[in-house]
């Protein structure tokens, strides 16, 4: 009788062995979250404001929907990033992930969607317009946008990240619009094992364009450099800074690719204010706990802080 009850209990099955693995998965995952090495030593080299007041976590769905209640009435902008490593094999987990969530983001995002039956998949998410680049010498890689059909949305073929065997980069630039605000956003797909000191440059000449119109941009993707070795490496040091003189900055400083043996932050979302350096805004980013793919997913929002009159605060008097 005892032995059957215990039967029905968490973990009876497994060894001592497998519970010493599962333990020491879960404190790995927290020692990740509690690791801001990345963010405290861009903190300490560039003084601005959207760094110092970043408002990072990692969020399961239930996290991400409280995070989004409180948010909700003054979201200006929600941009979703997943490397989601074939659009072909996991279209479904994407779709029931993102109805798991009460928010519609505006812009989705999707690095590596890889080369095989893309047209099938351009109406897989309702009310939404499908944008996507492949890579001319490979299958694999690949940048797909999904942008709500609320907004206006076009491409700016000016800008562009020129791609050759030596450096294969997948990139998209959208200028997308409503009667209240204009961003450029673009998806970016860098394939791995490539010289960073090469693809600094070419990206710098993108950043250089965006910064002449002014106009706010979000630049998300998988660009396969590992932020967490901006103190360590000397290319990447270089392309973060790079960075930080055009005033895009990251916002996804935590560990995005995480295995038994490594965490890199290799998932990017990069924000230029432009001419929204005029209002209120605060930043919202993270990574979701979810093994969509071998990549955690990244959200990004921008809250438009308007100032409020709080009635409770307000003095009521009587005229006579």
């Amino acid at each position: 009788m005892c032995d059957n009850f215990l039967s029905e209990l968490p973990f009876y099955n497994i060894t001592a062995y497998e519970l010493e693995l599962l333990y020491s998965s879960f404190a790995v995952k927290d020692n990740i979250c509690q690791n801001t090495d990345f963010y405290d030593k861009i903190r300490a080299t560039y003084n601005n404001s959207i760094i110092k007041e970043l408002d990072f976590s990692y969020c399961t769905e239930d996290d991400f929907n409280r995070l989004y209640k409180k948010c909700a009435s003054s979201l200006e902008l929600g941009v979703f990033h997943v490397n989601i490593r074939s659009l072909n094999k996991n279209h479904r987990n994407l779709i029931h992930f993102l109805q798991s969530l009460d928010i519609t983001f505006d812009v989705i995002v999707l690095s590596e969607i890889w080369n095989y039956n893309l047209e099938f998949y351009c109406n897989i998410l309702k009310n939404y317009n499908f944008h996507y680049t492949v890579c001319n010498n490979s299958n694999v890689g690949g940048v797909g946008i999904y942008v709500k059909k609320t907004l206006t949305c076009q491409q700016l073929h000016s800008i562009s990240i020129p791609s050759n065997i030596d450096q294969m980069v997948e990139n998209l630039w959208l200028e997308i619009s409503t009667e209240s605000f204009t961003y450029i956003v673009a998806g970016i797909y860098r394939h791995p094992n490539q010289n960073i000191a090469d693809f600094t440059p070419k990206l710098e000449h993108c950043l250089e364009l965006v910064k002449k119109k002014k106009v706010p941009c979000i630049i998300a993707g998988d660009i396969n450099i590992d932020l967490s070795n901006y103190s360590k490496n000397t290319a990447t040091n270089n392309y973060v800074d790079n960075l930080l003189i055009h005033n895009f900055m990251p916002t996804i400083v935590m560990p995005t690719r995480i295995t038994s043996n490594i965490a890199t932050i290799v998932d990017h979302i990069y924000y230029y204010e432009g001419r929204n350096c005029k209002k209120e805004t605060i930043i919202k980013s993270g990574n979701f706990w979810n093994d969509m793919t071998d990549h955690l997913p990244n959200f990004f929002l921008i809250v438009n802080e308007r100032k409020r009159i709080k009635y409770l605060d307000t003095k009521f008097i009587r005229l006579l």
